[in-house]
Formats: C-alpha cells, sequence, structure tokens
C-alpha cells in the first residue's frame, strides 16, 4: 500500500512539473511570434525586435558601409548559449537604438559570411566600426560586458568627432 502511494504521489508530482514547465514557456513566449518555417525548425522573433537581421544581401550596406558602430551576433538556432543570449541581444538593439546597430546573422543560412570572419565557434560577436572589425567576443558574454564594448566604440566616434 505504501508504495502505492509513492507511486501515485511520483505521478502528481510529475504532472504538475510538466504543467508548471509548460505555463513558464507558455510565459516566456508571450510576447514573441512563433513561425514555422519547416517541420525541423521553429524560428522565434520579437514582435518589436530592434536589431537587424543581416544577410548576404544586405550585409555590405548594413555593416561594411555604416556611419555607427555595429555589433553583428553570428549564431544558429539548434545553439544553446545562442539562443541564451538572444535576449540580451534583442534588449542591446533597443538601449543602442540610434545611436549603434545591433544585427544577427545566422550563421546556416549565410555561410559565406560567417567563413570570410573566421567564425568558428557560436555565438560569437563581432564589433564594427566604419567597416572593419575592432573587437570580438566569442561565447555568451553577459550585457554588460557586451554593452561596455558598444559604449567604448560609442564613446572613441565622439572624440574622433569633436
Amino acid at each position: 500500500m505504501k508504495s502505492w502511494k509513492k507511486i501515485a504521489l511520483g505521478v502528481v508530482l510529475g504532472k504538475a512539473l510538466i504543467i508548471s514547465l509548460a505555463l513558464t514557456s507558455s510565459a516566456y513566449f508571450s510576447d514573441s511570434e512563433m513561425l514555422i518555417e519547416s517541420e525541423k525548425e521553429i524560428r522565434i522573433m520579437a514582435n518589436d525586435a530592434k536589431y537587424i537581421t543581416l544577410s548576404e544581401e544586405n550585409f555590405h550596406s548594413e555593416v561594411l558601409e555604416s556611419t555607427e558602430p555595429v555589433l553583428v551576433d553570428f549564431w544558429a538556432i539548434w545553439c544553446g548559449p545562442c539562443r541564451m543570449i538572444a535576449p540580451v541581444i534583442e534588449q542591446l538593439a533597443v538601449d543602442f537604438e540610434g545611436r549603434a546597430k545591433v544585427g544577427k546573422l545566422d550563421i546556416d543560412e549565410h555561410t559565406n559570411i560567417a567563413m570570410e570572419y573566421g567564425i568558428l565557434s557560436i555565438p560569437t560577436l563581432l564589433f564594427f566600426k566604419d567597416g572593419q572589425v575592432v573587437d570580438r567576443v566569442v561565447g555568451a558574454a553577459s550585457k554588460k560586458v557586451i554593452a561596455d564594448k558598444l559604449d567604448a566604440l560609442l564613446r572613441e566616434d565622439a572624440i574622433l568627432h569633436n
């Protein structure tokens, strides 16, 4: 009788855990729009995204010809650390809007650009100024670390223009 009660309690607790995870997930994605591009791939894009989705078609104009500093996040949908820092990148795009550009480039879709910049692991964040890479962060980094690097580029820009 005691083992039956333990099994029943385990089942109830297991269901409660699944329900709480489902509620947490739906709350996390409540501000996002889910687009299913294929049976195997789900992309989550923020409704009010301020970052630029980079591609081979717009990389030159948005990054290399930019008069503002640019942060480029090289990522892939299957990369756990990339998904982990995605909200940070999206928030930085909002925080630096009008002062610096923030873009995301999917390395699976644009392998030529990733190869051109020697992207060997992801996430990799490249910081561009005047079309040149001036800094790099490999791996998941905190918002403060990334923001400090963007602020430093903006300070350099201000000094040069004054």
